[in-house]
């Protein structure tokens, strides 16, 4: 493991965010948008458990642990014994596995300020649930994802010492057409969490009346690919849908630009940071209401909502806005509009780690 030395780059106080491990999830693509470096009245890092082969761009402050395994015994030793040589004025930890860091780090330190970041509306498993039990205890702070994460996951005794951190990652223009087409993307772990299987019924359902159909499923497999492209030969998807693989910022924003709707049936979110960059680049969400989406995705405002488990209803719906590119226009427009004055996540993250060290 390779990193700068941060007691020798500045006097500013020291925060340190630990994240299991550098990949591809909305948790992972948030930390790179506030790279490790020195910032006014603060020196910030961040600090993978485990190592990972795939590169994202990390900054030569980064860390990560020897080991690629993010249950690796070794990873969480040494990820406190470097702890215990740089000791941070805030850490910062985000999942469960960081959660159990943070849990030893402050035992051993109490004087050090932490705070526990939760990233879903509830927890995976128990073992999940105990350490944010924990973490969210011993905190100086809890941040959130969003608001319905820390309604359903912060019990009220700590609501008091709770933030919700903005999860909009940048600004960005919009890269879409005004006019509709019967174009779909997704990005995304391709996991159960995100009811995949829903969203091919309603392509397979719509495909039965509208021309030319195109869904490009974006993200690295998350233990369903399998399934889903069983399911999708079933359901007659040939040459309708496309197993696209993990695809950089970049390679998503030219996708989206040939698209016109944004479609992920989720079981459950917490902030769905994807929902959100899909609304700033121009295209209509097509999402079930769950997580922070039914704050700021509202049904034929800017968005629709798959409220029904039955896949026709939403699907006539889709075909509706498609046949109709004045009211697509309105909603496009009125999804870009929901984030054009929001904080991003950097400057957010920055503000509240200044008034944690000052206070």
């Amino acid at each position: 493991m390779s990193f700068v030395n941060p007691s020798c780059c500045s006097f500013s106080p020291l925060v340190i965010h630990l994240i299991p491990r550098d990949g591809i999830g909305g948790v992972e693509a948030a930390a790179r948008s506030l790279p490790s470096g020195l910032y006014p009245g603060l020196r910030f890092q961040k600090y993978f458990l485990a190592k990972n082969s795939e590169s994202h761009g990390q900054h030569a402050w980064d860390c990560a642990g020897v080991f690629r395994s993010e249950n690796h015994p070794r990873n969480v030793i040494q990820a406190l014994l470097w702890l215990h040589q740089y000791p941070p004025q805030l850490l910062i930890a985000s999942l469960w596995r960081s959660y159990a860091v943070l849990l030893i780090h402050k035992l051993l330190h109490p004087r050090c300020r932490v705070v526990c970041f939760l990233h879903c509306n509830r927890p995976v498993h128990l073992v999940d649930w105990l350490l944010a039990f924990g973490a969210m205890m011993l905190a100086t702070e809890i941040w959130n994802d969003s608001s319905t994460t820390l309604r359903s996951r912060v019990p009220l005794r700590w609501q008091c010492k709770s933030r919700v951190i903005s999860f909009v990652l940048q600004r960005q223009a919009s890269v879409t057409s005004q006019f509709p087409l019967p174009r779909f993307v997704f990005w995304g772990r391709l996991a159960a969490q995100k009811g995949l299987d829903r969203a091919l019924k309603i392509i397979a359902t719509l495909k039965r009346d509208v021309a030319n159909i195109q869904f490009q499923i974006i993200g690295p497999d998350g233990g369903e690919r399998g399934e889903l492209e069983k399911l999708a030969v079933q359901l007659g998807l040939n040459g309708t849908v496309f197993f696209l693989g993990p695809r950089n910022h970049e390679e998503i924003r030219s996708l989206a630009a040939c698209a016109s709707f944004y479609l992920q049936t989720s079981v459950f979110e917490g902030m769905a940071v994807s929902v959100v960059e899909a609304m700033q680049l121009g295209l209509v969400p097509v999402v079930t209401p769950v997580g922070e989406i039914t704050r700021y995705c509202h049904d034929s405002v800017n968005a629709l909502l798959a409220n029904s488990v039955d896949s026709s209803s939403i699907a006539n719906r889709i075909k509706m806005l498609i046949d109709d590119p004045c009211l697509y226009a309105q909603l496009r427009q009125e999804a870009v509009r929901t984030w054009a004055d929001a904080p991003t996540y950097h400057e957010d993250v920055l503000s509240r780690c200044r008034s944690l060290l000052t206070a």
